[in-house]
């Protein structure tokens, strides 16, 4: 057998392999009601679980299901596993709710000369992966280069992974605040953010740069203002441009927990167009 033929028909030998061990399980448990079964063998049936264990990660490897996007996969599919046991089983759950836009998956994508490239408002469950966001501005002298790459009022379980970002001038690259854009609610905080595996890249012909950080966290100046979770890890940061380049959360911001910087890198190979003044974190 030829291994392109074996590739091919992977996905259905893997799937009929798990089912025969299961049948084997099967065949260890009293399932016969005209036949006595003295006694249950568990250690057999152990042994078949994890036969079966074995064949169905080999499908999972073979339709590229990791551990980080199995997980993601198994949340969204339970919660529409209990709207169906509330509301019956042809019941959907709506991507909105009364807390914005939920389950977004935004891949692949170009995005370029936009004034915004991306704005969100009370977010949820977002994946943002795999895109090319370049230059949210135009060269013109009349045009506004004061707002950002993206804009994020209040974000829950977000993750920007994978994209490059070039030229993006503004507050932000990046940008994220609690509340809402009509600053109308008090409970919308910024939690569980991971921002991975990007590059962040200022060419030659670039103007303008960030005033308050490539990946910035601004105060709303609400008394209960919290971030909490938020991972920023394993990016690359090249030639950063503006006031206040690098990764920052202003001081106003009312409580920040669990606020990571981790493994980044930051090289500056250009004479910046901008002083840097302020302060700038990038830990």
């Amino acid at each position: 057998m030829s291994h392109e033929h074996h590739h091919n028909h992977a996905p259905v030998n893997y799937n009929r392999a798990q089912i025969h061990e299961s049948i084997e399980l099967e065949d260890s448990l009293p399932w016969k009601w005209w036949k006595d079964m003295k006694e249950i063998d568990w250690e057999n049936i152990r042994i078949e679980l994890i036969d079966e264990l074995h064949f169905w990660v080999s499908k999972c490897q073979l339709v590229g299901l990791n551990p980080h996007n199995l997980t993601e996969l198994y949340v969204k599919k339970n919660k529409l596993n209990q709207v169906r046991q509330d509301k019956g089983y042809g019941s959907t759950y709506s991507k909105l709710d009364n807390n914005g836009v939920a389950n977004i998956l935004i891949r692949n994508c170009y995005f370029h000369d936009n004034h915004f490239h991306l704005f969100t408002d009370s977010t949820k469950d977002w994946i943002i992966e795999n895109n090319y966001f370049k230059k949210n501005y135009n060269n013109g002298e009349d045009e506004s280069h004061q707002e950002n790459g993206m804009k994020a009022y209040g974000a829950e379980n977000m993750t920007i992974r994978y994209n490059l970002w070039e030229d993006n001038s503004g507050s932000g690259t990046i940008w994220f605040a609690c509340g809402n854009q009509l600053g109308n609610s008090d409970d919308i905080d910024v939690r569980n953010v991971f921002i991975y595996g990007n590059a962040f890249y200022y060419s030659d012909e670039s103007q303008f740069g960030n005033t308050m950080g490539t990946i910035a966290i601004a105060s709303d100046a609400r008394p209960d203002d919290l971030v909490d979770n938020f991972n920023v890890y394993n990016n690359a940061f090249v030639n950063l441009n503006g006031l206040r380049p690098g990764v920052r959360a202003e001081d106003g911001i009312t409580t920040i927990t669990n606020y990571r910087v981790y493994n980044n890198i930051f090289y500056i190979e250009v004479e910046l167009k901008y002083t840097m003044t302020g302060q700038t974190y990038i830990n």
